[in-house]
């Protein structure tokens, strides 16, 4: 069976004193904890990598025009450029590191050639070339909004609750929490560790550039 938002109220409350505090208010925070997890990067704790959620990869378009260099992402877009390919001309797209290296390796970006290199910076996709050209891109996506009555299935179920449980109580006021026998914010770390430990490393798939020699090498890690 799913887990529920409101599971992970009745898991939360009888550590919070609820009182006048909306169950409306814990939605909220159960919003951001996810968004949390899907955006964030956890090397602050050592034993934990950045996480990528599977269920939020996604597979979007978007029109690169002639007139410029650049073009906005999907609105859901969230990390992680993982492939890019011209749907246009049919050849996949080189994904460099950052915009300072594609402006390295295309000083300006004012090439009137077909697209071969792109590079993602915050939310925008910039590429080398001056052609109009539709790119399909696979990225990770937004966490969907939850309400009091969604099922969570962007998290592994056994994960969900006390994740979400213990970022509740490490972004509650004090006033709300009652006195707890342990830290949250160190179970929180131990939860994350634990679902880093259950997905692992995402296997996704790269295009390494090969300048020297001006080919692209497609792999696997």
């Amino acid at each position: 069976m799913a887990v529920t938002v409101l599971d992970v109220i009745k898991e939360t409350k009888d550590e919070v004193e609820i009182g006048d505090f909306s169950p409306v208010r814990l939605v909220e925070y159960i919003n951001r904890g996810m968004l949390v997890v899907a955006s964030g990067n956890f090397r602050q704790w050592q034993e934990v990598g950045e996480i990528f959620l599977r269920d939020l990869e996604t597979v979007g378009t978007v029109a690169a025009v002639g007139s410029a260099n650049n073009v906005s992402l999907p609105t859901d877009f969230n990390k992680g450029l993982v492939d890019c390919y011209s749907n246009t001309n049919e050849r996949i797209i080189a994904i460099t590191e950052s915009l300072a290296q594609l402006g390295t390796i295309y000083p300006g970006l004012d090439y009137s050639r077909a697209i071969s290199h792109v590079a993602v910076s915050g939310s925008t996709l910039y590429y080398q070339g001056k052609a109009t050209e539709t790119l399909a891109i696979t990225y990770f996506k937004n966490p969907t909004t939850l309400t009091l009555t969604s099922s969570i299935s962007e998290l592994p179920d056994n994960h969900i609750v006390p994740i979400l449980k213990n970022y509740i109580l490490t972004q509650l006021p004090q006033r709300y929490r009652k006195k707890l026998e342990y830290n949250p914010q160190e179970t929180l770390r131990q939860a994350v560790g634990d679902l880093w430990g259950a997905i692992g490393p995402y296997a996704e798939r790269l295009v390494q550039i090969n300048d020297a020699m001006g080919i692209y090498d497609d792999y696997i890690w």
